[in-house]
C-alpha cells in the first residue's frame, strides 16, 4: 500500500511540475483577451477551485509541522505514544496530498484558460519563480514519500535521521508557500515594476510590502487550520 501511494504521489508531483513548465512555455503565446466559462462567472469558477485547493494546501503544509514536533518529543522522551500520534498525523497528510495536487492543477488550468492576459502579464514578471515552484513541488513530494515510507524502518538509532527528513520536508513546504505568496501579494501591493508594468527588479517584486506579513500569517494559519482538522 505504501509503494502504491508513493508511486501515485510521485506521478502527481510530476504532473504538477510538467503543468507548471507547460504554462511557462505557453505564456508568450497566450491571446491578449479574457475568456468566460459557460453559465458561470469566471471569477466564481476560479474562486471555487482555488478555495478548495487552499484549504487542502493549508492542511498539507500545516500538519507536518506539528507532526514533526510531536515526533521530536517522542524521540526525546522515548514515549511510543507520541510517535504513534505523529505517525497518524502523517497518514492524514498523505491522504490529502493528492487532492491538493489535483485541485492545484485544475486551478492553474482555469487561470490560464479564463485569464490569459493576466497570466501573460504575471508570467512576464515571475517566470523564474514558476520554474522554482515546479522544482520545489517535486522535491516536496519526494521528501514526503521518504518521510512517510521510512517511518517504521528508521526507528531506533536512525530516528533522528528520519526527523531530519521531516525538517527538510517542512522547509520545502514553507518555501513552496512563500513562492506562491509572492504572486498573490504582488497583485495587492505591486513593487519592482514601472507604471507601465515593465519589470525593474524581480527581487523587489517578490519582496513587496505585503510579502512577509502574508508569509507569517499563512504559516501560523496553516498550523491552526491543520491542527483544528486533525483534532
Amino acid at each position: 500500500l505504501r509503494q502504491e501511494f508513493a508511486l501515485s504521489l510521485l506521478k502527481t508531483a510530476a504532473l504538477l511540475g510538467v503543468s507548471a513548465l507547460l504554462v511557462y512555455a505557453a505564456l508568450p503565446q497566450l491571446a491578449a483577451d479574457y475568456r468566460s466559462f459557460p453559465g458561470l462567472d469566471s471569477r466564481t469558477v476560479v474562486w471555487l477551485i482555488m478555495q478548495l485547493h487552499l484549504m487542502f494546501a493549508a492542511f498539507v503544509l500545516g500538519v507536518p509541522i506539528f507532526a514533526l514536533i510531536v515526533e521530536i518529543v517522542g524521540a526525546a522522551t522515548r514515549d511510543e505514544r507520541y510517535d504513534r500520534l505523529a505517525w497518524n498525523f502523517t497518514q492524514l497528510v498523505a491522504l490529502a496530498v493528492i487532492t491538493t495536487a489535483v485541485s492545484g492543477v485544475a486551478g492553474l488550468g482555469a487561470l490560464v484558460f479564463l485569464y490569459p492576459k493576466f497570466m501573460n502579464f504575471l508570467g512576464s514578471i515571475f517566470t523564474p519563480t514558476y520554474l522554482a515552484y515546479a522544482g520545489t513541488i517535486v522535491l516536496n513530494a519526494i521528501l514526503l514519500v521518504l518521510y512517510y515510507a521510512t517511518w517504521q524502518r528508521m526507528k531506533g538509532r536512525l530516528k533522528w535521521l528520519h526527523i531530519g527528513i521531516g525538517a527538510l520536508l517542512n522547509i520545502s513546504g514553507t518555501a513552496l508557500m512563500c513562492i506562491a505568496n509572492a504572486w498573490t501579494t504582488f497583485m495587492m501591493g505591486p513593487a519592482g515594476v514601472t507604471e507601465a508594468g515593465q519589470l525593474v527588479s524581480l527581487a523587489q517584486a517578490i519582496q513587496n510590502p505585503l510579502w512577509w506579513p502574508i508569509n507569517i500569517h499563512r504559516f501560523i494559519a496553516n498550523i491552526a487550520f491543520g491542527g483544528a482538522l486533525a483534532a
